[in-house]
């Protein structure tokens, strides 16, 4: 099992197409701003604490939540939580994947529900969306993923925000991972589609088969985006 350190910082050592391989965790609270076209505003102004009262009003205590992290190193990865404490628009959570400084235990924060995220690099993401989410729970496996899919993919202890460039070999596809300009490969069992929540309930993310062409291009240039 692969263990996050209290830093929570990824340090990919393969800057090229292929299988993933193991990285190092480590925690940094560093947020990064990119300009984006985002697929969809979902939030602004006046309208920002409606937003949040519909999302967030239903999640106390007990309840199993996913947390973004969008730190230097780290871009676009949705931890597991579960909620410890509320007070008023803070949560106190335990990950439960992520062990804490001396890895005596997981760690345990409090998150802020009305922090939003930036936006993200390709555009592909909505605008203004929460940095917290109810836990994702698929409703089947039996999906199948066509190249420009917008999916998560389970990695080193997290779900990883991505795009599908391409089939690889023995039915794996290869996951372009914008947040940290990385691809690797993974079966399909190991891939969700990618939902936002909004209004009490998922949205699907719509394929961007032109994005995905324009990264593989790239790549088969030889130019260095990841």
């Amino acid at each position: 099992m692969f263990n996050a350190t209290s830093s929570l910082k990824v340090r990919f050592k393969v800057p090229k197409p292929g299988p993933s391989s193991d990285g190092g965790l480590k925690r940094k609270r560093d947020a990064f701003n990119n300009d984006a076209n985002p697929q969809k505003v979902i939030c602004s102004g006046a309208s920002t604490s409606r937003f949040y009262g519909e999302n967030i009003k239903h999640l106390c205590p007990g309840c199993h939540v996913e947390v973004l992290s969008q730190d230097s190193g780290i871009r676009g990865c949705w931890f597991r939580c579960l909620i410890l404490k509320r007070h008023k628009d803070k949560i106190k959570v335990r990950y439960l994947e992520l062990q804490d400084a001396d890895e005596t235990g997981n760690l345990v924060e409090w998150v802020m529900l009305t922090r939003i995220a930036k936006p993200d690099q390709l555009g592909i993401r909505f605008l203004g969306r929460p940095m917290v989410h109810p836990q994702h729970v698929e409703e089947s496996k039996a999906s199948c993923f066509d190249v420009g899919a917008i999916v998560d993919a389970w990695w080193h202890g997290g779900w990883w925000e991505g795009i599908v460039l391409c089939h690889g070999g023995s039915g794996r596809l290869q996951v372009y991972f914008p947040g940290e300009k990385r691809i690797a490969e993974f079966g399909e069992d190991e891939l969700r589609c990618s939902l936002e929540w909004v209004g009490n309930k998922w949205n699907p993310l719509k394929e961007r088969k032109d994005i995905a062409s324009k990264l593989t291009s790239t790549a088969d240039r030889g130019s260095e985006y990841i």
